[in-house]
């Protein structure tokens, strides 16, 4: 089965490889989906960023939570090695989940811009990387940041490596 966020409405569902889709979340209203992703130790968990907060289903995505904590997500990513270790960006800060995206904590932010995206490196334990900026589409002000320390400490790597919102993967996907 394959599970889609989109701007417009909801998160929508597809048992037929994508020829058909179907909302499975009506609770959460027009809320639009800004980022969707899959716990990679249990496929049937899902957490969203959403304008309201994070939103998390643990039956596939038939059912949505959503959680009220002010936090407007841009991003999500969780890491591939860690479990339960679930990051997300408001425009203004990081944000780490170590319960699989159910509470988060506030991470210093390396910067003053907007903090764009988040991405937990596939393969190095601990590591994280941000892309930071003005505002999407414009490629102004600093952009890459890692940390080794799952985004306690930053380290400033690169200025400017995007021309949209999708930010710096360091998969090279």
């Amino acid at each position: 089965p394959g599970v889609g966020g989109g701007t417009g409405r909801g998160v929508y569902r597809s048992e037929d490889a994508g020829v058909t889709w179907t909302l499975v979340s009506e609770e959460l209203g027009d809320l639009p989906i800004t980022a969707l992703i899959f716990d990679p130790f249990d496929s049937g968990v899902l957490v969203g960023g959403t304008s309201s907060g994070p939103v998390r289903s643990t039956d596939g995505g038939f059912s949505w939570t959503l959680s009220p904590t002010g936090i407007h997500h841009l991003s999500v990513s969780a890491s591939p090695l860690t479990p339960g270790l679930v990051y997300a960006t408001s425009s203004s800060r990081p944000y780490r989940s170590t319960d699989g995206g159910i509470t988060f904590t506030a991470l210093t932010s390396p910067s003053s811009w907007y903090v764009l995206s988040v991405h937990a490196h596939p393969t190095h334990l601990g590591e994280v990387w941000l892309s930071t900026g003005e505002h999407c589409g414009l490629s102004q002000g600093p952009g890459g940041w890692r940390s080794t320390n799952a985004g306690t400490t930053w380290s400033e790597v690169f200025e400017n490596p995007w021309q949209d919102c999708r930010g710096y993967d360091p998969t090279g996907m």
